[in-house]
């Protein structure tokens, strides 16, 4: 009998070990998980912040059209270009950081007639930690050339083990 108590007393440390195993696994998929949501998170407020930067263009007088810019993102932004839909580059290609608040105004370059129905203008700035923001004339934001809720979706995406394709049975 008391040979029958050692070999529980096995199994049960080798439980109390595996059950040890498994606790420390979970909370390691759980910080990773924390780790990924905060990094989505962030990009999501970055992303927001980097919405607040606009432009517009206007008729500043017959033949020249403008662009103006506002940087409401509540920190600088540096290298801005706003273009309009066809490429047409109105901007501003200037290294110095525009401050939150700060309205920038810029001639189109090309000089050309421009019809004021365009209103819509891409525009493309640089942010404070590096990343490179664009926004289509009338699309969606992208960071660094990947559309914001595709990087989001990336980061959050758990990747997982895929079975070896089985080749096809030949009859």
């Amino acid at each position: 009998m008391i040979a029958g108590m050692d070999s529980w007393g096995a199994l049960s440390a080798i439980a109390t070990f595996v059950a040890l195993l498994v606790a420390l696994l979970a909370v390691a998929v759980e910080q990773r998980r924390g780790r990924k949501q905060a990094q989505a998170d962030a990009l999501r407020e970055r992303a927001t912040r980097a919405g607040s930067v606009v432009a517009w263009q206007y008729r500043e007088r017959p033949g020249r059209v403008a662009s103006e810019i506002f940087n409401g993102s509540g920190a600088p932004v540096f290298d801005v270009t706003t273009t309009l839909p066809g490429g047409v580059e109105l901007g501003t290609e200037v290294v110095l950081p525009h401050s939150p608040g700060e309205r920038l105004h810029s001639l189109d370059r090309a000089g050309q007639d421009r019809s004021i129905d365009v209103l819509s203008l891409a525009i493309a700035f640089t942010d404070a930690q590096g990343s490179r923001w664009h926004r289509p004339a009338g699309g969606a934001l992208h960071v660094d050339g990947t559309p914001v809720d595709v990087a989001v979706d990336e980061i959050l995406r758990v990747r997982r083990r895929r079975a070896p394709r089985q080749a096809a049975s030949t009859s």
